[in-house]
């Protein structure tokens, strides 16, 4: 450096070459009028471990005068505590070596601040070493940065050792700069022998060439993830989850990108045994004729079997997402809206409706919506189910109509008629509507049993009255178990004028 070259002269047998005493004494003005125009402090240490010349700014550092400083030695100025801890550092330079260092220097104008110095030895003409040249500089801003640099650091060291996932940083160079102690793990190296190396040293070759292409993503600003097999120091072949977030310097330029490995492998049998599962379940659902459906807490479907999706003539992904009411003919979803809103509230609402089938037939349909309850008892959804019951519905018709067509039957029979089951809990009784005196009702009620010494219960409570004519009667079992009896008209009572029966069903 220029410098050096000016020190030079300092030199005895140099300084002569360029001329006499006098000229000498100019020079070395000279050269201290320039050394202390410098900002920066310099001084010289000869090979005694002496000052010999010292600038303006040195002295204002340290806050000593000139003669306090030069002709004395190192250890008289610094301190002999002081001393001890540097003068390794000056001992290199004497020797012939280029020393760099960092101390923390105080001054009565200034508190404790950092400075970096910065040794050159000075070489006769025969390579001997004369002494040393040392500059100080004022680095306490950067160091003070650099520390808290290290101690966001080491604070993010010990976030993401915790954090138990590997964790790694590089640069655009794809370069290696920052590792967890989890990654360490991972890849079955420490990771302070791999800062500094470049990612193909120690990535397999297929997983660095499958990132590539989401580097470049993430080198332009997007936060990328993608899954894939990796063996890790372990041996055993696990699903993972490698994504990638971008580090955006303050311009907006990506310094370079995290990377945080994801162990998945549980995850994805999981998701295996799941897809399993509901491949089995819409199997089951799909071979049950009747159409299922589940609406979600916003009435939209999330499930429905192929029996509904052929009801509404659509595919299931194309109901998935949708409303009933989007979905249903309009005649359907007014009737049921009021049906699924009742089942909002909670309640278990079933009905019954004429709807049209697949092939166009008008068939009775059996429906129910159920709520489905979460933990706090709130309606996260609905069960829709339905399934056909017209052929029931037409055997209670048929059995409706013979019902009325016996009932005909039996209403103009002039002799009274009655049955009673002794395996049912039901009976017939005939009610005779006769003209009868004040003393006896214009309805009377005829009990029946099954055998011929009376009843094996209690009498009917809606029994009014007997007949005088009802011991004379004989009872003949009937084909389905029931005992069938008929009464003449003219054995009942002399007050009997006339006698029209009606058939009417009680319990006992």
């Amino acid at each position: 450096m220029a410098l050096t070259k000016s020190l030079s002269r300092l030199d005895h047998p140099t300084l002569q070459t360029h001329g006499e005493g006098g000229e000498r004494e100019t020079l070395l003005a000279l050269s201290q009028r320039k050394l202390n125009a410098l900002g920066m402090p310099v001084c010289y240490i000869d090979a005694n471990q002496r000052y010999r010349f010292v600038n303006r700014a040195f002295l204002e550092w340290t806050g000593k005068t000139a003669p306090e400083v030069s002709g004395h030695e190192i250890v008289e100025v610094e301190g002999r505590e002081l001393y001890q801890l540097y003068h390794a550092y000056i001992e290199a330079a004497l020797s012939g070596e280029r020393v760099s260092f960092e101390r923390q220097l105080s001054s009565a104008k200034r508190n404790a601040f950092w400075i970096r110095v910065d040794y050159y030895p000075d070489r006769g003409p025969r390579g001997e070493i004369r002494g040393l040249l040392a500059t100080y500089t004022d680095v306490d801003n950067i160091k003070r940065l650099e520390l808290e640099a290290g101690e966001r650091e080491h604070r993010l060291r010990v976030v993401t050792d915790s954090v138990g996932l590997p964790i790694f940083y590089f640069d655009r160079a794809l370069r290696l700069r920052f590792a967890n102690k989890p990654y360490g793990v991972y890849i079955g190296a420490p990771v302070e022998d791999l800062l500094g190396q470049p990612l193909k040293n120690f990535v397999a070759a297929d997983a660095l060439s499958e990132m590539q292409g989401y580097i470049e993503r993430a080198f332009a600003g997007a936060t990328v993830s993608y899954d894939r097999k990796e063996r890790p120091a372990s041996g055993e072949l696990r699903w993972v989850r490698i994504t990638l977030f971008p580090d955006r310097e303050p311009g907006g330029r990506t310094g370079g990108a995290f990377v945080v490995i994801n162990d998945i492998e549980d995850d994805i049998r999981i998701r295996e045994a799941l897809k399993s599962q509901e491949a089995q379940l819409r199997l089951f659902a799909d071979n049950i004729p009747g159409p299922i459906a589940y609406l979600d807490r916003s009435l939209r479907y999330t499930f429905v079997n192929q029996a509904f999706a052929n009801w509404v003539c659509r595919p299931q992904d194309q109901i998935y997402g949708k409303t009933p009411y989007e979905v249903m003919p309009s005649d359907v979803t007014a009737f049921l809206r009021p049906i699924i809103r009742r089942a909002q509230e909670g309640e278990n609402v079933e009905y019954e409706r004429v709807g049209v089938s697949v092939d166009n037939q008008r068939r009775w349909m059996h429906g129910r919506i159920a709520p489905d309850l979460d933990g706090t008892g709130k309606v996260r959804g609905l069960y829709c189910t339905e399934y056909d019951i017209h052929d029931l519905k037409l055997i209670e018709q048929a059995l409706a109509t013979r019902e009325e067509q016996l009932r005909l039957f039996t209403d103009n029979i002039r002799t009274a008629a009655t049955a009673s089951s002794t395996t049912r809990s039901f009976a017939w009784w005939v009610s005779i509507a006769t003209t009868c005196s004040a003393r006896l009702p214009r309805t009377c009620w005829v009990p029946m049993w099954s055998n011929s010494s009376g009843p094996t219960s209690s009498a009917p409570r809606k029994a009014r009255a007997s007949l005088t004519s009802a011991r004379a009667w004989t009872p003949t079992a009937g084909s389905d178990g029931c005992a069938i009896a008929s009464f003449p008209t003219s054995a009942s009572t002399e007050r009997s004028r006339a006698i029209t029966s009606s058939a009417t069903t009680s319990r006992i």
